[in-house]
């Protein structure tokens, strides 16, 4: 999942295989994760909004734009830590596709064959909980980080997707040999594309506290999204089957 990835690496630059028995999905999540996976074949353009204790920027991110695919919004001048924050966002090095961080399509590697818990369940929602496995390309040093890891997944009933994830640190651990860890919380909230019905992250929160190098480390940061485009075949991702995508289907149950 390439925004958990790189919230990951994230979290681990500040600090600078495991088998299961195969376990049926419930039906409900089974849903929700195939109609996030339909929203991946699309590439979207969108606004982001990223702010940290030393920079907010306002950026566009268009994948039709033969110029370049990310434009500065705001401020029209940059300060040090901006700069930083714009250049490692538009270089693209490792992430020729951001627009893919916006859909959680590699969750259902990330839960394995797991048996999921249900935490929580109401007429509105229903929360699962699972301890997150290495998903697609995992680095070691990132995989040992997610090992520390517990997930919580927030299942929408009437749109049949998945509303939020959070993950968290349950306690203190060592993410390096000289780091850390005493607490670590991210938040993801999706909701539902207008104009195809596809679920989309609108925001990204995380907050990690620690200690390195003798140092006390609180770092925090919000990445908002929105007015989303899509590009390319969008019909056929919104064409799924009326058991992805129709909500009427869970009524029918």
């Amino acid at each position: 999942m390439a925004f958990l990835r790189r919230a990951v690496i994230a979290a681990i630059a500040i600090f600078s295989s495991v088998s299961v028995q195969a376990a049926e999905l419930p039906a409900l999540l089974d849903m929700a994760l195939s109609r996030g996976e339909a929203a991946n074949s699309v590439r979207w353009g969108f606004t982001q909004n990223f702010e940290n204790a030393n920079a907010n920027l306002t950026m566009r991110f268009s994948p039709a734009e033969e110029s370049g695919n990310w434009s500065l919004l705001a401020p029209t001048s940059l300060n040090h830590s901006e700069s930083r924050v714009y250049d490692a966002m538009s270089d693209l090095v490792d992430d020729p596709d951001p627009d893919s961080d916006l859909t959680y399509e590699q969750l259902r590697t990330a839960i394995g064959g797991q048996q999921v818990r249900v935490l929580e369940d109401s007429p509105t929602h229903t929360v699962y909980g699972f301890a997150p496995l290495p998903w697609d390309d995992v680095e070691e040093d990132e995989e040992a980080f997610i090992q520390h890891m517990l997930a919580e997944l927030t299942v929408d009933k009437s749109g049949a997707y998945i509303s939020r994830i959070r993950m968290y640190a349950p306690e203190t651990f060592r993410a390096m040999m000289v780091a850390r860890i005493d607490s670590f919380e991210q938040e993801m909230i999706f909701a539902l594309e207008p104009h195809t019905g596809l679920p989309l992250m609108v925001s990204l929160s995380q907050n990690i506290e620690g200690r390195a190098m003798m140092q006390n480390i609180n770092r925090w940061r919000v990445e908002r999204f929105s007015d989303f485009v899509p590009h390319g075949n969008v019909a056929r991702a919104a064409s799924c089957t009326i058991e992805i995508c129709n909500p009427e289907f869970l009524a029918a149950e």
